[in-house]
């Protein structure tokens, strides 16, 4: 990645940028979201998506969270012009190496919480991350996660991405624990059934 006092430091953050140029130069009503969901062999699917005003631009079927956004700001880059000088453009999330678009702490964290939500239901959920410059800076980073049991959507919201990753996995692990008792239980009965034919 170029070195660039304008730069942010990732593409995230360059994202997040963005989306505060575009509200304050194009609409008030900008909204950046990812979206991660599971495959049956475990890998996941990242989709991205811009909005604002009228205009609504998408990703899907990502590999990866890099690649989801670095695609969504090609299609977004080729089809409106956002920022309104060269100058301003250096703040765009372009450019950036496949490992730059989360710094280690927020990555980590993300990982950690993926995983662990694979590792629990395998299949049928999925996480929602929405960030939108709001007044309130800690309500500005938004994640969900929908699992596939009976348990309502976990919603958290935090100033960033890293907060909210901690805050929706402290909130999640008692969930995490329950499903795999339950699942447990549930192992343990069919054994027994099994046992007794």
């Amino acid at each position: 990645m170029a070195k660039d006092s304008l730069r942010a430091f990732t593409g995230w953050m360059a994202w997040q940028g963005t989306i505060g140029y575009i509200c304050k130069h194009h609409s008030p009503d900008a909204v950046l979201y990812l979206k991660a969901t599971p495959f049956d062999d475990g890998s996941l699917m990242w989709s991205a998506g811009v909005e604002w005003g009228e205009v609504r631009e998408y990703v899907e079927a990502a590999s990866s969270l890099s690649l989801a956004l670095m695609t969504l700001w090609k299609h977004v880059d080729e089809r409106h012009r956002i920022f309104l000088s060269p100058e301003d453009f250096k703040r765009s999330p372009a450019n950036y190496d496949e490992h730059d678009w989360l710094d280690l702490p927020t990555q980590d964290s993300l990982h950690r919480l993926i995983w662990t939500t694979r590792d629990v239901y395998q299949t049928g959920w999925k996480l929602v991350i929405m960030y939108q410059p709001i007044e309130e800076p800690q309500s500005r980073v938004e994640m969900v996660l929908s699992t596939p049991d009976d348990t309502p959507d976990l919603t958290v919201r935090g100033n960033t991405l890293l907060d909210a990753c901690r805050r929706l996995f402290r909130d999640a692990a008692p969930h995490f624990v329950l499903y795999s008792q339950n699942l447990t239980t549930i192992a343990l009965q069919d054994e027994d059934s099994h046992d007794s034919l």
